[in-house]
């Protein structure tokens, strides 16, 4: 049976958050999904590179999608985005799994990719929708949602 921690971290916690992880849940195998804009550094974490997935797009939503178009310098979350995190999780899925998922700020699009994780290993994402602190993006939930049901890792 899964035994999932997840935590979602702005950019700026993220490392704390790392550390509390590591220090509460010593026995659960610890990977993190790192989402940064796409015109900023790669975050520095205090963690093995091997078992972070660094991605890098826009906090845009399906109502900016109808405006790409006019958007051609912006980076939308979409299935290749979707397919990385699921193979991601293919690999480091084991019984006791620590996520982290932070992004810029940990509201957004961090929350979404948290969201969709837990409503497709546990049937339940109401830790996220129901927590007041968290807008997720649901352009990224659904891609993912829909990657992780038809990519089943």
């Amino acid at each position: 049976m899964l035994d999932l921690k997840l935590f979602v971290s702005s950019r700026e916690w993220a490392n704390a958050t790392l550390a509390e992880i590591k220090f509460f849940f010593p026995e659960y195998k610890q990977i993190v999904i790192s989402i940064t804009e796409p015109d900023n550094y790669p975050a520095e974490l205090d963690h093995d590179e091997e078992f972070i997935l660094r991605l890098s797009f826009h906090d845009l939503t399906s109502r900016d999608s109808e405006y790409r178009h006019q958007l051609p310098n912006c980076t939308f979350f979409d299935e290749k985005n979707a397919e990385k995190i699921v193979s991601f999780l293919k690999i480091y899925m084991v019984a006791q799994l620590s996520i982290l998922v932070h992004c810029e700020a940990g509201i957004s699009r961090s929350a979404a990719v948290a969201g969709a994780i837990l409503k497709h290993y546990t049937g339940d994402d109401k830790l996220i929708f129901s927590d007041k602190k968290y807008t997720p993006n649901m352009l990224v939930y659904s891609i993912l949602l829909k990657a992780l049901y038809f990519g089943d890792p």
